[in-house]
């Protein structure tokens, strides 16, 4: 992760943390603009997205993950801080999602958290959707450095992996087995947040115009249920 920090400490400690994770293959460069509003604030802020690995293949790992971008939150005194949390679409909350997993029983102050083009619905499989998933993790192995080659091998693998699994579970008229942590999915953490965590406050960003996030969706099935506070 990235930290920065331009707050200063005054009579009521020091200054909040806010955490931008990012969409999946978003760049340092993407979610600096993010940073740099709450840093425009005076908080301290750290932003960070998953390795592609972690979003489509090997998600139950991400608790472990987030346990240890905690440590390196540590030197900016992590646990003493009020914190804000920013999702960005559904990969930002499946870094939220493990970091509330890698705290349980733990104190972390979290005050507020934005939900920005998430939470989504659970991706639903078909040849079409099996191939954008595809196309989608070639991009984002190639962002985090892979050569050509190498991003196709890793698509080759989630294909035989998880997407043609996937799709003969649909067949079979089963459940989507895909990016789950403790069997649920990061879109519906997101939607029954407010009833596992009462004192947090939500604000949701969201457009018509959102391809990824139908706007009928988040109002119908995330917004229409009894939340304590919607913006």
């Amino acid at each position: 992760s990235d930290l920065h920090s331009r707050g200063a400490g005054g009579p009521y400690g020091p200054p909040p943390l806010a955490i931008v994770f990012g969409w999946a293959g978003a760049s340092n460069r993407n979610l600096a603009k993010y940073s740099d509003i709450y840093l425009n604030q005076g908080c301290t802020t750290a932003h960070l997205t998953l390795p592609t690995r972690l979003i489509f293949k090997d998600t139950s790992e991400v608790p472990e993950a987030m346990s240890s971008v905690l440590e390196q939150l540590e030197e900016v005194g992590v646990r003493e801080r009020p914190v804000l949390i920013h999702c960005l679409s559904d990969t930002g909350a499946m870094c939220y999602q493990g970091l509330r997993l890698a705290t349980q029983g733990e104190r972390l102050d979290v005050r507020g958290v934005v939900w920005d083009s998430c939470p989504g619905p659970i991706p639903e499989i078909s040849l079409a959707r099996v191939a954008a998933l595809l196309a989608v993790n070639w991009f984002c192995a190639r962002q985090d450095g892979d050569s050509r080659t190498g991003a196709l091998a890793s698509s080759y693998r989630l294909l035989l992996e998880r997407g043609w699994p996937n799709y003969l579970r649909k067949l079979k008229g089963l459940s989507v087995d895909l990016s789950l942590m403790e069997g649920v999915w990061a879109g519906h953490f997101g939607r029954d947040h407010f009833q596992q965590h009462k004192d947090v406050a939500e604000l949701f960003l969201y457009s018509n115009s959102d391809f990824y996030l139908p706007a009928k969706y988040l109002e119908s099935q995330v917004l229409a249920r009894d939340r304590k506070s919607v913006v």
